[in-house]
């Protein structure tokens, strides 16, 4: 015998009908990290395009060696703004989620 699954479909607020003041203002700053983190990546690709451009055009004023610096430290506050958004991010949605759990459990 086959069993029927449930296709009821719960709304985005039943998600997280176990959360209290404390998960939602946990999963607003992990959403906030989450979409910091997601900015990176295009802001990244803009310093290449910014590097790639001193590359063709040399009479900018400044010399190579000024800009290739200039962009690798940027590259560093990404890289680390990257991890810490991250860890920030995960680390909130894990906590919430665990704390959900134990909630529903013990109802």
């Amino acid at each position: 015998m086959e069993e029927q699954i449930s296709k009821k479909q719960n709304s985005l607020l039943q998600l997280f009908k176990f959360a209290n003041t404390t998960d939602r203002i946990m999963i607003s700053i992990a959403s906030l990290a989450a979409a910091a983190q997601g900015t990176i990546n295009p802001i990244a690709v803009m310093t290449i395009g910014g590097l790639l451009t001193s590359i063709v055009n040399p009479n900018s004023g400044t010399t190579f060696g000024d800009e290739l610096v200039t962009k690798a430290q940027i590259f560093a506050v990404l890289g680390g703004a990257s991890c810490i958004a991250t860890y920030i991010s995960r680390a909130l949605w894990l906590a919430v989620t665990e704390r959900q759990v134990m909630v529903a459990l013990k109802k």
